[in-house]
This record gives C-alpha cells, structure tokens and sequence, in this order.
C-alpha cells in the first residue's frame, strides 16, 4: 500500500493535480501530459488560474506594477475582481449542483478569467476590508454550494438504493 501511495504521488504535480486516481473526475477534469514517459494529469481550472497568474505577472513586470497602480481605481479594481471571478463561479456551481457537466476547455477558460480577477485584487489595497469581505462572501457561496450538491448527490442515492 505504502509503494501504491508513493507511485501516486510521482505521477501528481503539486497544486495543478489535486485529482486522484480512483476518482471518477480524475480524467474527466483534467489535461494529461506526457512528459518523459509517464502520464501527468493537471486539473483543466487550477492550470487555467496559474497560467493567468503567470502570465498577469509577466504583464506586471513588462509594464510595471505601478503603472497600474497609479491608474486603476481601487474601487475600479474590486468591481473587475468581483466580476470576472462569476464565471468561474456559475461554471463550478452548476456542475457540483449536478445541473450540466462542464467540459475542459471551458474549465479552463473559466479559471484563466478568474485568475485575472484575482489579479485586480492587488489593486485594492485603500480598500482592502471591501476586498476581504468579498473574498469571505465567495467562500460562503462556495461553501453553501458544496453542502446543497452533497445533499442532492445523498438523496440521489437513496432513491436510487430504494428503486433496488
């Protein structure tokens, strides 16, 4: 079992690879690689959040960090933050409440956009409580989003087990 858990974690790549095998969204929600004969699978939505952080700081370093400090208003900066990290949010929410299945692409997709809403987050800072509160109420969302599709996916099972 130890030799099992260890060959698992060879073939994970830290953040980007939170699926596990065994899972049934392991190769559903995820893009596999092939790198020096072994399979990697990253999860579509994580690389799509790195991929625009990485490419948001790139951008911050070409023009300057402070270039878009002195022209964005924070309260400009929040609005961005607050809107671009929605989709991301419909996308999730209505795939864990069981209402459509997501596919990769759009997976993607959604993660890079809430990975730019993310980055007007830095831009916040006179603001920074408003930002806080936010990020504290998305968490909320997420969190009631979770326990509703936990409890449909339970009641799906009974059902099903009382139809057996």
């Amino acid at each position: 079992m130890l030799d099992e858990k260890k060959k698992e974690k060879k073939e994970s790549f830290g953040f980007c690879s939170h699926h596990r095998k065994g899972h049934i969204d392991y190769y559903t929600h995820t893009f596999r690689l092939s790198f020096k004969g072994r399979d990697i699978y990253l999860c579509a939505r994580c690389t799509g959040i790195y991929v625009a952080f990485f490419s948001f700081f790139i951008f911050g370093i070409i023009f300057g960090f402070s270039f878009f400090q002195t022209r964005l208003n924070p309260y400009l900066s929040l609005f961005f933050a607050v809107m671009l990290v929605m989709p991301l949010l419909v996308d999730w929410g209505t795939q864990k409440l069981g209402l459509r299945e997501s596919i990769n692409p759009l997976r993607f997709i959604t993660g890079f956009i809430f990975g730019i809403g993310f980055w007007f987050i830095q831009f916040t800072i006179p603001i920074y409580f408003w930002a806080l509160l936010t990020m504290a109420l998305y968490s909320l969302a997420m969190y009631t989003i979770t326990l509703i599709g936990r409890k449909r996916r339970t009641v799906k099972v009974d059902i099903k087990d009382d139809i057996d």
